[in-house]
């Protein structure tokens, strides 16, 4: 894995998007109708929005939270991953383990803090569903969800695990039933689940669902802490604004320059040498030494 690259394409993919949604927000303060403190930018700048102490914290960049967790996340894990399969299993299986246990620790909010945003505990999600992709082709996995009796009682299983947050408070059942979920559409290629997700106006939604989380946040204010300003505006004017800004934000600036990521693609890079090596055979038959 080229771990620059890597790096480069979700630089790509997601910085654009993330600073402009910024830079309009700084233009919305400036103008006079959003009154952001002014202690919220460097964190939004940084993507440390994770770290924010709530007398910085404002509605309308209380979401991208989740997004510095993830961003910090693919510093590290990239290097982990060239370690090898099996030891990066092993690495995401210690790492869930702390992070199980500092989220149980740093659950519930501090004053001051959002201590259960922080990059530690909050990146368990995204190392869940890392240690799924490296572990679902083990072959005791495989041989569950390959089997259709067997693959149908864990389907209720999970069905019953995303059902668990009503009924007790640890979000663990679900986190696994999420993941347990991921390894069960992907054994099950032809099941009536995947061809309700492969409906075309379901598939839209995942194409410009980057933009929808950017601009959902930004339109509608997250919380209950909403200022009172001109902006965020109402809910229902924001949940119009996201649905309209987002097609129109994917296709007028992340598509064009989604293309630059191909430059980056190590599907391009490998037939980049697999053309050299021909070309490399082709000459040695040509001119023998």
């Amino acid at each position: 894995m080229d771990i620059v690259s890597f790096i480069k394409r979700r630089a790509i993919r997601i910085f654009p998007l993330y600073y402009l949604s910024i830079f309009f927000l700084i233009f919305m303060d400036y103008i006079g109708s959003a009154n952001i403190p002014n202690c919220a930018y460097p964190f939004a700048l940084t993507y440390t929005t994770n770290f924010i102490n709530k007398g910085c914290d404002h509605s309308t960049i209380s979401h991208f939270w989740s997004l510095s967790v993830e961003e910090h996340f693919y510093l590290f894990w990239p290097l982990i991953f060239t370690l090898g399969k099996r030891v990066s299993a092993i690495a995401a299986g210690l790492l869930v383990l702390a992070c199980l246990n500092l989220g149980t620790t740093f659950y519930s909010h501090t004053d001051g803090w959002y201590p259960n945003r922080w990059t530690f505990p909050a990146m368990l999600p995204i190392l869940c569903g890392c240690l799924t992709a490296i572990l679902h082709k083990h072959w005791l996995v495989s041989s569950i969800f390959e089997d259709k009796t067997k693959s149908n009682i864990v389907l209720i299983s999970i069905i019953a695990g995303l059902c668990s947050p009503a009924f007790i408070s640890s979000y663990t059942p679900w986190l696994l039933s999420i993941c347990s979920l991921l390894v069960y559409i992907k054994q099950n290629q032809d099941s009536t689940l995947v061809r309700v997700l492969e409906f075309k106006p379901l598939a839209m939604i995942g194409i410009i669902s980057y933009g929808l989380y950017v601009w959902q946040g930004i339109f509608t204010g997250n919380g209950p802490y909403r200022t009172g300003a001109a902006f965020p505006p109402p809910l229902y004017t924001g949940l119009w604004l996201t649905f309209l800004v987002a097609p129109l934000s994917y296709v007028l600036f992340e598509r064009p320059l989604l293309k630059l990521k191909d430059k980056y693609s190590w599907q391009r890079e490998k037939r980049d040498k697999n053309d050299t090596d021909n070309y490399s055979r082709q000459s040695k038959r040509q001119f023998p030494a």
